[in-house]
């Protein structure tokens, strides 16, 4: 209810049905930590999908109180509170030390869930990368390349089953109606377990609401198929909300063209997620012998802090949502690196300037490509020889997960249903995620 789900263009998007005041916040703060009056300046920080942030500066220190916008109520908070104890006691990432969580939204000072925790130090990687010497963003890189390459190696870190992390003593917590992980705990150590999962595909609009399985999952096909009967009972759900319509339309003797459109969109959506499930055995034939490994999959600009003079890294944020995960999953390229190939550095003087002599962005979009093609390089050799060898063996794996995730996107259903038509026909292989848009009838 402290939610509402909105359509928009392309997706529905969700937004607060009411906001966390910086009132509430700064009551809230002062209240924890137990601050007179008029100790400390409390400011809205920053927003992101899924929360608001509000910085507390004060004669304690400087914190960030996160208030969770509940997507996934409870699990979501437990879940991130626990990942980022879990880095901190078993890896070199440096990531936010929690000073305290509320997942009760009627106990909650707020009426909302949030967490407590330090302000870390440094500027985001998104304001200080046109600052920094490119030789400081290859220290940067480097740095990244070791913690996650020492996190990925750690026995501590390799998991049997796919979900999310949580704290053992939080299982209480998690009773009806919740369902928490029943007997599929895939125990770590007496502090921690892998459970239910908390990610994007699980939960978006209403998809919190349906009947399906939600993990630990003991395989890929098991995860995939869960996440393609979702985008299926949507389908159904559609389809089934049309035919209403178009019976009430032929009572009234009118015809809609408009329903006829959705109803075909729907169907090509529905076909192309029970070939999905068709072929799913068939890419992940070795799915009995696998390893798990926790993936932040949005590690971009602005979740990288920095100490923009010497490209120092000072932490990695925002880690809601970060799910264990197959290694073919987690072994790629981070989203900070990711751009268009280019192998020559863009000459200054052959781009228009700003009146004032600045770079335009067209210059300024081209040397960006330039640094991340370079620095993917050496991100790649910072690697061990298993993450290269996985992320190049099972590119096809990686290829059917993206199918999954955009198969109810019109501009990718396309797409897909050629890939598929190609790796069934047994022709060389070319990457789904590398197919261009020009593949798509509508931009011939």
């Amino acid at each position: 209810e402290a939610i509402r789900w909105v359509e928009t263009l392309f997706s529905s998007q969700p937004k607060w049905v009411i906001e966390p005041s910086i009132e509430t916040a700064a009551h809230t703060a002062r209240t924890i930590l137990q601050l007179p009056e008029f100790d400390g300046d409390i400011t809205t920080f920053a927003s992101g999908a899924f929360n608001k942030l509000f910085l507390i500066e004060c004669s304690k220190g400087s914190f960030v109180l996160r208030v969770s916008m509940p997507v996934d109520p409870l699990f979501k908070t437990l879940s991130e509170v626990a990942t980022m104890n879990l880095l901190s006691s078993f890896s070199s990432i440096p990531v936010p030390r929690v000073f305290t969580y509320q997942t009760d939204c009627q106990r909650s000072l707020l009426g909302q869930e949030f967490i407590l925790m330090e302000k870390m130090p440094g500027e985001t990687l998104h304001s200080a990368w046109h600052k920094m010497k490119m030789t400081h963003k290859i220290s940067l890189v480097e740095s990244i390349a070791r913690v996650l390459r020492t996190m990925y190696a750690s026995p501590k870190m390799r998991f049997l089953q796919i979900g999310n992390v949580y704290r053992t003593n939080d299982i209480a917590l998690c009773g009806e109606p919740y369902r928490f992980i029943g007997e599929n705990v895939n125990a770590m150590d007496d502090e921690y377990v892998v459970g239910r999962i908390v990610s994007m595909p699980f939960f978006w609009n209403a998809r919190l609401q349906q009947d399906v399985p939600r993990g630990p999952f003991k395989s890929s096909q098991e995860w995939l198929r869960s996440r393609l009967l979702l985008v299926l009972n949507e389908c159904n759900s559609k389809l089934e909300r049309l035919h209403t319509v178009q019976r009430e339309n032929e009572k009234n003797d009118e015809k809609s063209l408009d329903s006829d459109t959705e109803e075909e969109d729907v169907l090509s959506i529905k076909l192309l997620v029970q070939r999905l499930i068709r072929l799913l055995p068939d890419f992940f034939s070795d799915s009995n012998n696998e390893y798990f490994v926790l993936h932040h999959d949005d590690i971009n600009r602005s979740n990288i802090l920095v100490r923009p003079e010497d490209g120092h890294l000072t932490a990695i944020l925002d880690w809601e949502c970060v799910s264990v995960v197959p290694m073919w999953k987690a072994f790629q390229t981070p989203k900070f690196l990711q751009s268009r190939e280019r192998k020559c550095e863009p000459d200054f003087e052959t781009y228009s300037k700003l009146e004032d002599g600045a770079p335009n962005e067209l210059y300024l979009e081209h040397k960006l490509d330039w640094e991340c093609s370079n620095l993917r390089r050496i991100f790649e050799r910072c690697m061990d020889d298993e993450w290269v060898e996985v992320s190049r063996r099972y590119c096809k794996k990686a290829d059917f997960e993206f199918a999954v995730h955009e198969c109810d996107s019109e501009l990718w259903i396309f797409r897909i249903n050629r890939w598929l038509d190609m790796v069934e026909a047994g022709e060389p292989y070319r990457s789904l995620r590398a197919m261009p848009l020009l593949d798509h009838p509508l931009a011939m």
